[in-house]
């Protein structure tokens, strides 16, 4: 697995995964990337990394760890003056985290996973100067699925995941000095088909978020305004047949693009020939 950020200036960084390793590797906006510094050793797996505007970035992976029996979730921070940091132990349990990571302008970072064995979903703050706070659990008794999570400018942020035991998906909003408000159903999924895995989140600078996900064929939409809260459910794609998949992304001014595909077919004009067809479809639009 590749995963790559950039900030605004241009710069990237990349990491991956390869035969038990993980790497990461920088580059200044030009063609050469430098050479690769690992930062994982063996048996780990999972990595992804999140950077902010100014170039601060946080990574986070998987170790298994022999003989015990628990994945333990890493991270590393990389502080753009100072480089990177050292390795920070998060969590561990048997399971696989799924987990999701963001950081602001300002260094703040909230990262997200789900247990499945201990039936919780969790999330722990990183604040720049004070260090890493208490584990916090979003919600218990549940069966999660992989959790989303996206911050604004001053510190708040949003956590979404979907839920295989209710059958519902949740959302939860932190607030500024306030913390996690309680997770809310954005949708009770007994009511017809939906995807546990295919969900998008994206939050702007002002605290305005949206929300996707797959269900009954279509994408169903949920904007998060940050004065008003959660608006009523939208819905794109199912133009002509089933969305197979999409994507989402959001800038600093909260202009959202989406793409999918939509698969569908048609009888040749005899009737002795079903003719499948995909197309891709693209949309741009504000977040309000």
């Amino acid at each position: 697995d590749i995963s790559v950020a950039m900030d605004a200036a241009g710069n990237s960084i990349a990491t991956w995964y390869d035969q038990g390793k993980i790497y990461a590797s920088q580059n200044s906006g030009g063609a050469t990337w430098a050479i690769p510094t690992e930062i994982c050793s063996s048996s780990c797996s999972g990595p992804s990394i999140e950077m902010n505007s100014v170039g601060d970035a946080i990574v986070s992976w998987e170790y298994w760890a022999y003989g015990t029996g628990q994945r333990i979730l890493y991270v590393l921070l990389y502080d753009h003056v100072s480089g990177w940091q050292q390795p920070t132990t998060l969590y561990s349990s048997p399971d696989d985290k799924a987990q999701s990571t963001a950081i602001d302008n300002q260094g703040r970072v909230v990262i997200a996973w789900n247990d499945k064995i201990n039936w919780v979903v969790q999330s722990i703050w990183y604040l720049p100067g004070v260090g890493w706070q208490q584990i916090q659990t979003l919600k218990t008794g549940i069966q999660p699925g992989r959790v989303k999570v996206a911050v604004d400018s001053m510190g708040n942020a949003m956590a979404i995941w979907p839920d295989a035991y209710d059958k519902k998906v949740y959302a939860d909003y932190y607030k500024k000095d306030v913390g996690w408000t309680g997770a809310t159903v954005l949708r009770d999924a007994t009511i017809g088909y939906w995807d546990t895995a295919d969900h998008k989140l994206a939050m702007d600078v002002q605290g305005n978020c949206i929300t996707m996900w797959r269900a009954d064929g279509i994408v169903e939409v949920k904007r998060f305004d940050h004065v008003s809260g959660w608006q009523d459910k939208e819905y794109l794609g199912g133009l002509r047949g089933n969305v197979s998949g999409f994507d989402l992304a959001m800038n600093s001014k909260g202009e959202i693009a989406v793409d999918w595909i939509e698969l569908y077919g048609y009888w040749s004009k005899d009737y002795t020939t079903l003719i499948n067809v995909e197309d891709l479809y693209a949309y741009t639009f504000p977040v309000f």
